[in-house]
């Protein structure tokens, strides 16, 4: 379970605070964030996540929604 959340938080997007953000992908990195914090990630882990979160945020909104939604949708499923 902790390497699903882990690789998929390096693979998924990135998270650092962003204002332009969707509210889905914002509890999708509030989720993720919440994760992270029981993982050492290294700094160019982290530097990706980042760098893939801004990627996301520059996305339409109607894009970032179809995203993040299904990437909760995931995490859900790892969770049961």
């Amino acid at each position: 379970m902790k390497k699903i959340i882990f690789f998929g938080t390096v693979i998924w997007l990135t998270a650092c605070t962003t204002t332009n953000l969707s509210s889905s992908c914002q509890r999708y990195f509030s989720v993720l964030e919440k994760n992270m914090a029981q993982f050492s990630l290294s700094s160019s882990e982290l530097t990706k996540f980042k760098q893939n979160k801004n990627k996301l945020s520059q996305l339409p909104e109607k894009e970032q929604n179809k995203i993040c939604l299904l990437r909760m949708a995931n995490i859900q499923q790892y969770r049961n």
